[in-house]
């Protein structure tokens, strides 16, 4: 950026060159160039776009994919066996994705990649522990907990039946042929946030319910009638 200062001890004005990445805040610019910095250039400095204070500290969120190939490198440093074999499959699922369907993985899309990795984990698991290799099961039990860490925080159970009923009655789902559009509904607010399986599990379990107290209302509601 070349900016034009007042040079100390002179009343002529000349240009010189500045590096600001180096520079790391107002104080610094002033003490390396030793000069006073006109007010307009040192309030756009000291100010973002939005009015927030510019500071060091101030680093973009970094998304999914940008923490785990900086984890990964953390991971090899420090010889962490198990965190970088995860890492890596992570890896290798959110490359196979987009290769596949020519997309760039987001966020979302990522959580919904290691969503599914978690399931296969669990059966894995479930595999693993009926054939008596308490190694392999332990080894699957470590790559979700390091999975887990990328996801965002779970519901508790108390949430997602709150979330389930109201959809149920917002929807007006009245028997399990709605149980398609329900969860259509809830899928996308609860991927990586609660198993899905299990989800689906509850939606039948209370749309039966509904139905069958619909057909018991109603056929008491006949008898009445007749009677």
């Amino acid at each position: 950026m070349h900016i034009e200062v007042y040079s100390q001890g002179s009343n002529t004005m000349f240009p010189i060159l500045l590096i600001l990445p180096l520079i790391s805040s107002v104080e610094s610019l002033r003490s390396a160039t030793k000069c006073t910095v006109f007010p307009r250039f040192l309030s756009k400095l000291q100010t973002s776009s939005s009015g927030a204070e510019v500071t060091p500290a101030a680093v973009q969120q970094q998304s999914i994919k940008e923490r785990l190939n900086s984890d990964m490198k953390a991971a090899m440093k420090n010889k962490e066996k198990l965190r970088l074999s995860a890492i890596r499959a992570i890896n290798t699922a959110i490359k196979q994705k987009e290769v596949d369907e020519r997309v760039s993985v987001t966020d979302e899309i990522a959580v919904e990649i290691m969503s599914k990795m978690l399931k296969q984990r669990k059966e894995s698991i479930l595999s693993y522990s009926n054939a008596g290799r308490a190694d392999l099961v332990e080894q699957e039990e470590g790559e979700c907990l390091v999975i887990k860490s990328y996801m965002p925080e779970s519901f508790d159970s108390e949430t997602i039946e709150k979330m389930i009923t109201e959809s149920i009655s917002r929807l007006e789902a009245k028997s399990v042929k709605d149980m398609a559009k329900v969860m259509a509904d809830l899928k996308p607010r609860l991927v990586g946030k609660a198993d899905i399986s299990e989800v689906g599990a509850i939606i039948k379990k209370k749309l039966s319910w509904t139905s069958r107290s619909d057909t018991i209302f109603a056929f008491i509601f006949t008898t009445v009638i007749e009677l």
